[in-house]
C-alpha cells in the first residue's frame, strides 16, 4: 500500500517539476515550440477570402466564360453551402454525373446523395435550369405571335432544360394566335410518359381554340416516333373532330436540338384522309393550303412512311431529287425506245 502512494507521489513530483520548467522558460522568453491547431475561425477566414476572389472574378465575367465547369459549379454552390469547401463538392458532382448537363438533369434525391451536398443544395441546383427556362419564356409575349412557325418556335422553348418525357398542348385561334399552352403529362420519365387524352381535351375547351399543336420530347435523343406516338395522334384527331377542332401538327423534340414534324412528314395528312374516308367527312380541307412548317433553329428529321425510318430533311430532298432525276432519265429512255419502235414499224430510216 505504501509503495503505491510512493509511486503516485513520484508522478506528481515530476508533473510539478515540468510546470516549473515551463514557468522558467516563460520568464526567459523561451516558450517550447508546439504545433499550432487550426481553429474554425481560421478555416472560415480562408474560405471567405477564396470566395471573395471568386466573386471578384464573376464581376468581371458575368457569363462565366472564363470559368471551368468545376469553377462555375463551385460558384453556384456558394449560395447553398456556406462555410464549406464547395470546390471538392463540385468535383464530386461532375464525377458522379459526367457533366454540368448531367448534374442539372439529375434528380434531387440523387444530388443529395453526393458527399458534401444537402437537400437544400440539391433543390437549389435543380431550380437553376427551371428559372432560366422561365426567364426565356417570359421574353416572348404569346399575343405577339401571329404565324404557325412563330408558334412552333415558342412551343419549342417549353422543352429547354427538361430531362423527362413531357407533352405540351398549344391552343390557337382561327388566325393562328396563341391562346394558351398547357402541360398534359401525368407522369414522365427519361424514356416514356403517361399522357391523358381527356387532359388534352380539357386544355382545348379551356382556351376555346379552333386549332391545336401537340408536342413532346424524347430526352434520349431518338427522333423515331413510337407506335404509341402515332396511335395517340390518331386518337386525338378522332376526338377533336367531335369539337370541330383541327390538329395542326405533332412535334417531337430531342435533347440534341433536332425535331420531327408529323405534318411535314405527311402523317397528319394521311391520318385526316383516312378519317374522312371512314366518316365521310372533309376535315382534311383545313390542311389544303398549309405550307410546310419551319422552325428558326434545329435539325429537322422526316419520317418516311414507306420505310418507317428517319431521314434528315436536307438529305431527304437530295435523295428525292436524285430519284426524280433517275425517273426522268428512265422515262426519256423509254420514250426514245418507243419512238424507235414506232419508226421501224413505219419503215422510217433515222439516217435519212
Amino acid at each position: 500500500m505504501s509503495n503505491d502512494f510512493e509511486e503516485r507521489d513520484d508522478v506528481f513530483d515530476k508533473s510539478l517539476l515540468k510546470l516549473f520548467e515551463l514557468a522558467a522558460t516563460k520568464d526567459k522568453g523561451k516558450r517550447p515550440e508546439c504545433k499550432k491547431v487550426k481553429s474554425v475561425a481560421d478555416d472560415e477566414n480562408l474560405h471567405s477570402g477564396h470566395r471573395k476572389r471568386v466573386y471578384a472574378a464573376a464581376d468581371k465575367d458575368e457569363l462565366l466564360d472564363t470559368f471551368s465547369d468545376v469553377e462555375a459549379l463551385e460558384y453556384a454552390l456558394f449560395a447553398a453551402l456556406p462555410r464549406v469547401n464547395t470546390n471538392d463538392t463540385a468535383h464530386r458532382l461532375l464525377r458522379s454525373f459526367g457533366s454540368l448537363s448531367g448534374v442539372f438533369s439529375a434528380t434531387v434525391k440523387d444530388l443529395a446523395k453526393v458527399r458534401g451536398m444537402s437537400d437544400r443544395a440539391a433543390y437549389f441546383l435543380k431550380s437553376i435550369p427551371a428559372l432560366a427556362r422561365k426567364a426565356q419564356l417570359t421574353r416572348i409575349k404569346p399575343e405577339s405571335i401571329k404565324t404557325i412557325n412563330n408558334a412552333l418556335d415558342y412551343l419549342k422553348l417549353h422543352f429547354d432544360n427538361i430531362y423527362t418525357e413531357t407533352m405540351y398542348v398549344m391552343s390557337l385561334d382561327i388566325s393562328d394566335r396563341v391562346l394558351g399552352v398547357d402541360c398534359v403529362t401525368a407522369r414522365g420519365t427519361a424514356t416514356s410518359s403517361t399522357v391523358s387524352v381527356p387532359a388534352i381535351m380539357e386544355s382545348v375547351c379551356r382556351h376555346h381554340g379552333t386549332k391545336i399543336i401537340v408536342a413532346h420530347n424524347h430526352p434520349g435523343g431518338v427522333m423515331l416516333p413510337s407506335k404509341e406516338d402515332i396511335g395517340l395522334t390518331d386518337l386525338v384527331i378522332d376526338t377533336l373532330a367531335a369539337l370541330d377542332v383541327v390538329l395542326v401538327d405533332h412535334l417531337i423534340f430531342s435533347s440534341e436540338d433536332s425535331f420531327l414534324s408529323f405534318f411535314n412528314s405527311g402523317l397528319i395528312r394521311t391520318m385526316y384522309s383516312n378519317f374522312d374516308k371512314t366518316h365521310g367527312s372533309n376535315m382534311s380541307r383545313f390542311l389544303q393550303n398549309d405550307e410546310p412548317h419551319c422552325l428558326s433553329s434545329g435539325t429537322e428529321y422526316l419520317f418516311d412512311l414507306k420505310t418507317a425510318s428517319l431521314v434528315r430533311k436536307s438529305e431527304y430532298h437530295k435523295f428525292f431529287s436524285e430519284k426524280m432525276k433517275m425517273a426522268k432519265e428512265r422515262m426519256g429512255a423509254m420514250n426514245d425506245y418507243g419512238k424507235d419502235s414506232f419508226d421501224k414499224k413505219k419503215g422510217v430510216d433515222k439516217n435519212e
